[in-house]
C-alpha cells in the first residue's frame, strides 16, 4: 500500500542558459511500512523544507531509477544544482510524512525543469526550531547548514525527470529507512 499526496508546483527560472518548462504537479508517495521514525527511534518533526532541483550536465545520462538521482546529488561532475528554495513554517510531526509534506508545501513553487536534459528534484524536511503555529510554509532565506547532508531529515526524491504534463512522483524517505542514503549521499 502506498500513500500519495499532490502539490502543484510551478515557477520560472531566471538567468538560465537552457530552455526551461513549467513544472507539473508533484506527487509524494511512501510505502506504508515501515513506520516513519528518526535515528533515535522517535517520530521525526520538521518545520523547514529545502526544495532543490538539479540537471544532468551535457553528455551525462542518468539511470532512470531513484539511484540515478542519488548519484546526481552526490556527483558534481554529473549534475549541477539549478536551484535551492527554502520554506519555513510551523512544526509538523512525520507520523504521516506524505500528508505532512503536501500540507506544508501546498501552493509553493520550485522553479522550472530544463527541457533539454534529465532533472532530479529533492525535498528535505528538517527542524530549525520554529515557534510558528501555522503548518503552511512560506519562502525564507536558506541557511547554509540546511543545504548540508542531514541523517535525521525526512526527504523525498524523484527519479530522473523530463518535463511532462503528468505528475512527478517523489518517494519519501524517513531517517531510519535503509534507503535514506539515497537522499543524503
Amino acid at each position: 500500500m502506498r500513500c500519495f499526496a499532490k502539490v502543484v508546483a510551478c515557477g520560472l527560472w531566471l538567468g538560465a542558459c537552457h530552455e526551461a518548462t513549467q513544472v507539473s504537479p508533484l506527487e509524494f508517495f511512501r510505502d506504508a511500512t515501515p513506520a516513519c521514525i528518526d535515528v533515535s527511534g522517535g517520530v521525526p518533526q520538521f518545520d523547514t523544507y529545502v526544495v532543490s532541483s538539479y540537471r544532468a550536465l551535457a553528455g551525462q545520462r542518468l539511470s532512470t531509477t531513484l539511484q540515478g538521482c542519488a548519484d546526481c546529488f552526490a556527483n558534481p561532475k554529473s549534475c549541477a544544482l539549478e536551484q535551492a528554495v527554502c520554506y519555513c513554517g510551523g512544526t509538523l510531526q512525520a507520523q504521516a510524512p506524505v500528508t505532512a509534506l503536501a500540507m506544508a508545501l501546498k501552493g509553493q513553487s520550485i522553479g522550472s525543469l530544463s527541457s533539454d536534459t534529465q532533472n532530479c528534484v529533492r525535498v528535505r524536511a528538517l527542524v530549525r526550531g520554529s515557534v510558528s503555529a501555522a503548518p503552511a510554509a512560506r519562502v525564507c532565506e536558506c541557511d547554509p547548514e540546511w543545504l548540508k547532508p542531514n541523517p535525521n531529515s525526512v526527504c523525498a526524491l524523484s527519479a530522473p525527470l523530463v518535463p511532462s504534463a503528468l505528475p512527478y512522483t517523489l518517494r519519501v524517505q524517513c531517517p531510519a529507512d535503509a534507503s535514506h542514503g539515497l537522499c543524503e549521499p
